[in-house]
């Protein structure tokens, strides 16, 4: 079976981006989920060789600036990241990386998620796995067009704890 898995991980990675979307702005939970999609943006940009500054990263999780400098100092003060001037680029932007241990750190583990996956898709099967993908995006589609049932879902949620927030 010759699966590109790439290509899937892509799709569940657009289907996280559209639930994101979906439910920008509403807090479903507790815990730390800004902090680790923080940390996936920057892992991403570190990737690809191109460094992220902090008005972006409050851009792309939604969230102030301030937060974003918070978040950032705790992992600062955690020897986790490194912030930096650009000496090529635009130097009056600082711009974050993960330090090189945590970054290669991230490597292996995101190496070790793919082939565990490629396992899944082996047991389950790849027609399975395709039509999980179609079906969740399906949802999302409605959920996108369809406000009053969107506001129904979040009313009814069980992980908004609006008593709480």
């Amino acid at each position: 079976m010759s699966v590109d898995i790439q290509n899937l991980l892509q799709e569940f990675n657009l289907i996280d981006r559209k639930w994101s979307e979906i439910f920008s702005g509403k807090r479903l939970f507790f815990g730390k989920a800004t902090h680790l999609q923080m940390a996936q943006i920057i892992f991403k940009q570190q990737e690809i060789e191109q460094p992220i500054v902090a008005s972006e990263l409050a851009k792309h999780l939604n969230i102030s600036k301030a937060a974003v400098s918070q978040i950032l100092a705790k992992w600062e003060k955690k020897n986790l990241i490194h912030r930096f001037k650009h000496e090529e680029q635009n130097k009056k932007f600082v711009y974050i990386v993960f330090k090189e241990d945590i970054y290669q750190e991230y490597l292996a583990c995101k190496d070790s998620f793919i082939d565990s996956f490629k396992d899944i898709i082996e047991l389950i099967g790849i027609d399975k796995v395709k039509q999980f993908i179609n079906l969740v995006h399906d949802m999302q589609d409605v959920l996108s067009n369809n406000q009053q049932l969107l506001d129904a879902l979040l009313e009814k949620s069980p992980y908004l704890y609006k008593k709480f927030i």
